[in-house]
């Protein structure tokens, strides 16, 4: 798990962020002014020395790093790539200032660009986000712009749960029922494996 690695027996100053390619220091005064988390081990006495993030970007990673070193005034451009991993580190890190931020730009994108629209719905499943409070706005968004946004190829690509979420809404933006079937037969016919879903849907 991220935080097993702990001592007990020494004050630890820096963490090492560590990832597949680059290790990251950092000094644990600047963390905790960015994590919540952090503050909480050092107050418990429990700093880990190492929290391993191999399986996340090594851009994400270093994007993330930059925002606590530079006290939240990078001007990194944040992508879709690197995305999901920020959101999902800075959830991990209960970095509340940061999520904010993240928030802000992926609910005004969304609102202006139905790809990213799209986009975001995979990612927020994908991150185990649909329950937070970003991942029940974005779900807003999708009901409200359905009737765009089922009409995309790119739509197939959204995940079961998040589908689920957004066909069962009773407030979902639609014509008529047929709307709906429709778009339920283009989601399962898009991926063969998918029939086994369609008791669900």
């Amino acid at each position: 798990m991220l935080f097993n690695l702990f001592v007990r027996s020494e004050k630890v100053r820096k963490i090492i962020f560590h990832s597949h390619k680059d290790d990251f220091a950092i000094d644990i005064d600047i963390l905790k002014e960015h994590s919540k988390k952090i503050k909480q081990l050092e107050k418990d006495g429990k700093v880990p020395k190492i929290l391993d993030f191999t399986n996340y970007d090594v851009t994400a990673l270093s994007t993330l790093v930059n925002y606590m070193t530079t006290d939240g005034n990078t001007k990194a451009r944040i992508t879709n790539s690197i995305l999901g991993d920020m959101t999902e580190i800075a959830y991990l890190l209960q970095m509340e200032s940061l999520l904010e931020k993240i928030d802000k730009f992926i609910l005004i994108s969304i609102t202006q660009n139905e790809q990213f629209l799209v986009h975001t719905l995979a990612m927020i499943s994908m991150q185990l986000l649909l329950d937070t409070t970003l991942g029940r706005k974005v779900i807003d968004i999708a009901v409200s712009k359905f009737q765009i946004i089922r009409k995309m190829s790119s739509f197939n690509d959204v995940p079961l749960d998040a589908m689920l979420r957004i066909l069962d809404r009773c407030d979902l933006n639609i014509s008529s029922e047929f709307d709906v079937v429709e778009t339920a037969i283009s989601w399962l016919a898009a991926k063969p494996e998918r029939i086994h879903f369609s008791y669900l849907i």
